[in-house]
């Protein structure tokens, strides 16, 4: 992950690219324009003196913000529906039968190829939701 002073939005998106091509993704993963369109839902980013912005558009409208002074939280969770994606792909073309637990598996592997942090907090983030 980038570490130093506020990224632009171009950074940012840059750096979804290139970690999400580090997994696998395609462009279908890749929630952003020009791979995904505003208007059946996507994200979007910005940045200002506050920090850091997730947007989340639906039909050309910002439906949710996600703000934090964090790039690394930024990536996190704009990456957490690429990761699934990806792992969702690895389970159907290995055939699994139980795929809700052998997802929880291969969601936790992928983000371990991006970030062991990112890893060990999506483990305990399932943990939580299965309980």
């Amino acid at each position: 992950m980038l570490k130093r002073s506020m990224l632009t939005v171009e950074e940012i998106k840059a750096e979804v690219i290139r970690l999400a091509r580090k997994i696998g993704a395609q462009d279908y993963d890749i929630p952003f324009y020009p791979f995904a369109d505003s208007w059946e839902g996507c994200l979007d980013f910005a940045v200002d003196q506050r920090g850091y912005h997730l947007l989340n558009i639906l039909r050309g409208k910002e439906e949710s913000r996600f703000s934090t002074s964090d790039a690394d939280e930024l990536l996190y969770k704009t990456l957490k529906s690429v990761v699934w994606n990806v792992a969702q792909a690895q389970i159907v073309q290995e055939g699994v039968l139980d795929q809700a637990r052998a997802h929880l598996k291969h969601e936790v592997a992928v983000f371990a190829v991006l970030s062991s942090k990112w890893a060990e907090r999506r483990e305990q983030e399932l943990e939580a939701e299965i309980l």
